[in-house]
């Protein structure tokens, strides 16, 4: 059984090589979808490719970058399923701020081997500020994470059809270990711009300095 993952991005490169990383444990193939607009539509300035796993010629048949603009993550995320739709079983679902344990990348590819499930969804702990401290009680959000090769997405992270729940806290999210303006970016250019809370930097993220 093959395995692989799809990875959208624009600049959201700081954890990039521990993501990339993990998943080659695991992963035949990982494509990077690099956006060259941001998912909200606000122009942005566009951060060129660090260096990375990606650059290593020893994963040059490993690992892919594929720059486009799309225009949503349900874009995005087919774009990459398409590329890897015949030249694979399962595709991880991750995103530039998302770092599995090892426990959890086993867990996962031992119960897509014995059951073949149509995809395998999770809950995370969130992180705030800095990887020392994360939100309590875990925010109640369920995403999959790995998916059958012909699995497409309707809207976000979101798909249709049957999804086994793993109970079981899958992944680490790094989405707001981040300094102020790394998050002032964030949440101008990422797909859930239009449903940020109303001065929710000031009221919530400036109120924990």
């Amino acid at each position: 059984m093959k395995f692989a993952a799809i990875i959208p991005i624009h600049n959201e490169w700081r954890f990039m090589p521990a993501v990339v990383g993990q998943l080659l444990k695991v992963c035949d193939e990982i494509v990077i979808l690099h956006g060259k607009g941001s998912l909200s539509g606000n122009p942005t300035l566009r951060i060129p490719v660090p260096k990375g796993p990606w650059a290593d010629p020893k994963n040059a048949m490993r690992i892919s970058i594929v720059e486009g603009h799309w225009f949503d993550e349900a874009e995005t995320r087919n774009v990459g399923m398409e590329l890897l739709s015949e030249r694979c079983d399962y595709v991880f679902i991750v995103d530039s701020d998302e770092l599995f344990s090892d426990t959890a990348l086993k867990l996962l590819v031992d119960t897509a081997v014995a059951k073949m499930p149509r995809a395998l969804a999770g809950g995370c702990h969130t992180y705030w500020k800095s990887p020392l401290y994360r939100i309590d009680p875990p925010e109640r959000l369920i995403a999959p994470v790995l998916v059958k090769h012909d699995v497409r997405f309707k809207y976000l992270r979101q798909i249709e059809g049957d999804i086994t729940v793993v109970p079981h806290y899958l992944f680490h999210h790094l989405s707001y270990v981040r300094n102020d303006e790394e998050v002032q970016e964030k949440l101008q250019n990422f797909g859930h711009a239009k449903e940020v809370v109303p001065n929710w930097y000031d009221n919530v993220w400036k109120k924990w300095d």
